[in-house]
């Protein structure tokens, strides 16, 4: 027999580590809250700045991929309906950050329909914007090469 058998476990640890466990559940909970009912950016994107080029893009997923943009993806301008470009096996940056995009959408049960807004703004600042959630993706913040994959999308004539 130990010394713990003869006498309980003290009371006031029990309630302390109680109370521990309640706010941090608490405390998760209302930041999940808030992070989902509030339109967020991921990245430092800076917005202010005039708009040199945008363009509405619409990625459609052919298939042949074991996620959303994991197979065969072809870009099309979304008011126009032209194709722009088709997504090569390389163009994983491209893949994550529409995955993400796509996660978001999923997360609250918004249309699978993935029209995305790609902006240039002065300071080749370029971000891709999802109307539908809010959500601004800072492309700059992943560095000017994985920025300057999504310079193809953009009208003809933008300065890169």
């Amino acid at each position: 027999m130990s010394a713990l058998d003869d006498r309980p476990f003290p009371r006031g640890a029990l309630i302390g580590a109680a109370a521990l466990v309640l706010t941090t559940i608490v405390g998760v909970g209302i930041n999940q809250i808030v992070k989902f009912n509030s339109p967020a950016s991921y990245g430092d994107v800076a917005l202010e700045g005039r708009i040199i080029a945008s363009r509405d893009l619409r990625f459609v997923d052919e298939g042949g991929g074991i996620n959303a943009f994991g197979g065969q993806v072809a870009v099309y301008d979304a008011k126009s309906g032209a194709f722009v470009a088709a997504l090569t096996p390389t163009d994983g940056f491209i893949r994550a950050v529409l995955n993400s995009l796509a996660f978001e959408r999923a997360k609250r049960n918004l249309s699978a329909d993935t029209v995305f807004t790609l902006v240039m703004r002065e300071g080749r600042r370029m971000t891709l914007e999802d109307p539908a959630t809010g959500r601004t993706v800072n492309l700059g913040a992943f560095g000017s090469d994985n920025r300057s994959v999504f310079v193809k999308f953009l009208p003809a004539g933008t300065p890169a």
